[in-house]
């Protein structure tokens, strides 16, 4: 029956939905994910920091006790010290948190202990891209130009079955009537002989009727309405695309930026540090430099962390995030 041909399209769309609700829900796991290993990451530079911190106001009441240095030093990177600490509490208590919202994305109870695979990891891994794949590969990958396509053939089909209801309808016709006693041969008790006929049948609708008509009219238009929203999605898609892919390079270039600074910023503290043991650099440069590592540090952990991101983003702008894959 003509619904019967219409059931194979419509079975697909289902899982076309659910391909994209399941890539939607990939993502913010990504995102949960590395915003832990990131979290982890920045915990670890302010247990540093504070040491780093800790071990400058110890060396600073040394020289004040070979009257070297004030009391005013002290309190400085005393000052500085406690941020450190309170800087280390919040971050504790962000992983803890940040933990709770990934074990409730991914269903498991919120108090669950659990260590991830990149967590303890020195330094964040850079996210590499996926290859570019031609634009009309990626419209048959993403589950929402597949539903689109899928939901218009389905009524691309109604609309040529309702106007099939209002042709003409033509059947051919054929039969072979045989007697015995054989009429055609006198009175013989044969089947030889018979009468064989032919026909055809045609029923021309004179009325539609106002149902017919509606009903191929609605089919149509919703036919019509699934092809824009089809071109308008592969437009959209393109877009995005194309501007995932400038994400990446920009968060590439980010991160290529940050690890240079950062190599620059801990040459910076060694060599302010060796000044301090040598005596010819005060404790204010020291401390500028351990502010500026901490800050190179944590915007090059910022950088990695967008990339990771960003590829994630780019993998399902270009289809590439499915449960069959």
């Amino acid at each position: 029956s003509p619904p019967n041909r219409r059931a194979p399209r419509a079975e697909e769309l289902p899982p076309s939905r659910y391909d994209q609700e399941y890539a939607d829900i990939i993502v913010d796991v990504d995102q949960a994910y590395w915003q832990i290993v990131s979290i982890a990451a920045k915990n670890r530079l302010a247990e540093s920091y504070a040491s780093l911190l800790h071990q400058l106001e110890h060396d600073v009441r040394v020289s004040v006790d070979a009257g070297v240095m004030t009391e005013a030093d002290v309190l400085q990177v005393k000052v500085k010290a406690n941020e450190a600490d309170m800087l280390l509490t919040k971050s504790r208590n962000g992983l803890t948190l940040a933990k709770m919202l990934l074990c409730k994305r991914i269903g498991l109870p919120l108090e669950s202990e659990i260590v991830l695979a990149d967590e303890g990891a020195e330094m964040i891994p850079v996210a590499e891209k996926d290859p570019v794949k031609d634009i009309e590969s990626v419209y048959s990958d993403r589950p929402e130009t597949r539903s689109l396509s899928l939901a218009s053939g389905i009524y691309d089909k109604k609309a040529k079955i309702a106007r099939a209801d209002m042709l003409p309808k033509v059947a051919l016709t054929a039969n072979l009537l045989m007697t015995n006693p054989n009429a055609f041969h006198g009175i013989s008790h044969s089947w030889n002989g018979g009468m064989f006929n032919a026909g055809v049948m045609v029923s021309v609708p004179l009325f539609h009727g106002f149902e017919a008509t509606n009903k191929y009219r609605k089919a149509k238009a919703e036919a019509t309405l699934y092809d824009s929203q089809y071109d308008d999605a592969r437009e959209l898609i393109l877009l995005q695309v194309t501007q995932q892919d400038k994400l990446y390079d920009e968060a590439m270039e980010k991160l290529t930026m940050a690890s240079s600074n950062l190599d620059s910023a801990e040459e910076n503290l060694r060599s302010a540090t060796v000044g301090f043991e040598a005596g010819v650099i005060d404790a204010d440069t020291v401390l500028a430099a351990q502010t500026a590592w901490l800050q190179a540090h944590s915007e090059r952990i910022d950088a990695a962390t967008e990339l990771q991101m960003a590829a994630a983003n780019l993998r399902k702008a270009q289809g590439d995030i499915s449960e069959n894959k």
